[in-house]
């Protein structure tokens, strides 16, 4: 079913999601090929496509425009976060700084092991 984007324009939130978050995704992911092509080029992913058959080249596209419905922002922020990541990673920022790891209290669950069931028919006849 589809409705028009000036539907949600006004309203906080749907279904817990804020409006931005849904906008941004409605028909997203059903573009042609030339679009999630474009895409992909524009996030600095073109590469991706070079020296495929024209049947991988739809695949990955098929599989890229999926990806891109599903993550928030699209391949394109999914990207840059990355490149921002390994950046980091490289200049030596530890982005947990600061923090200290613990074991957190809880309880200790005991597990037993399961009953073990023969194999052999049983008789009951009797004998």
């Amino acid at each position: 079913m589809r409705f028009p984007l000036a539907a949600l324009r006004g309203l906080g939130h749907v279904a817990g999601a804020p409006v931005r978050f849904v906008r941004d995704r409605v028909g997203r992911g059903k573009g042609s090929s030339k679009d999630m092509a474009k895409a992909l080029e524009r996030a600095g992913q073109g590469h991706l496509l070079e020296g495929l058959s024209a049947e991988q080249r739809e695949a990955l596209l098929k599989q890229a425009a999926e990806l891109d419905g599903q993550l928030p922002g699209g391949i394109r922020t999914y990207v840059e976060t990355a490149k921002g990541l390994l950046k980091d990673s490289g200049a030596g920022v530890n982005p947990f700084e600061g923090f200290t790891p613990e074991v957190p209290a809880g309880e200790k669950l005991t597990v037993e092991p399961p009953r073990r069931h023969s194999t052999r028919a049983r008789c009951t006849c009797g004998a």
